[in-house]
C-alpha cells in the first residue's frame, strides 16, 4: 500500500529529470526490491515509510533520513545473508547495498558538498545511478 502512494507521490513530484530518477527511487524502487529479495520483514515494511518521510521533508533533512534508512536496509541484508535467510543468498546483496552509496551522493547533492572534486549535475546523476544500477534488473 505505502510503495503505492509512494509511486502517486512520484507522479504528481515536479523538479527536475535527475531528481525525479532518485525519488522514483527512493519512493518506489528500492522499497519494492527490499519487498521482493526479503521476504516477509520488519525492514521492508518501514523502508517506504522512511522513503516517504525522505522525500516529504526534502533538502538536506530528508537525505540523511533516506540515507539511515539504507544503512539499516543494508546491515539487515548482511545480517540475512549471514545467517542464511535471505532467499537468493549472495546475489541479493548488492541490490540491498547500493543504494547506500546513492543516499551518499544525495546528501552530498542536497547540501552542496563537492566529494572527489565533482559538481552538479555529476553528483546528483550519481545519486541516481547508484539508485538505479543494482535494484531496477532484480524488477
Amino acid at each position: 500500500m505505502l510503495i503505492a502512494l509512494g509511486a502517486l507521490a512520484w507522479c504528481l513530484t515536479t523538479g527536475s529529470t535527475v531528481d525525479s530518477l532518485v525519488l522514483l527511487s527512493v519512493l518506489v524502487l528500492v522499497p519494492l526490491a527490499a519487498r521482493v529479495l526479503l521476504g516477509p520483514s520488519p525492514v521492508r515494511e518501514v523502508l517506504p515509510l522512511l522513503g516517504g518521510l525522505g522525500a516529504a521533508f526534502g533538502g538536506a533533512s530528508g537525505s540523511y533520513l533516506w540515507l539511515a534508512a539504507t544503512v539499516g536496509l543494508a546491515f539487515y541484508a548482511a545480517a540475512s545473508l549471514r545467517a542464511d535467510r535471505l532467499g537468493a543468498s549472495l546475489a541479493s546483496l548488492p541490490p540491498l547495498c547500493f543504494p547506500v552509496v546513492g543516499a551518499l551522493w544525495w546528501v552530498a547533492a542536497r547540501n552542496a558538498y563537492a566529494p572527489l572534486g565533482f559538481h552538479e549535475p555529476i553528483v546528483s546523476l550519481t545519486a541516481a545511478h547508484f539508485h538505479h544500477a543494482a535494484v531496477t534488473p532484480q524488477l
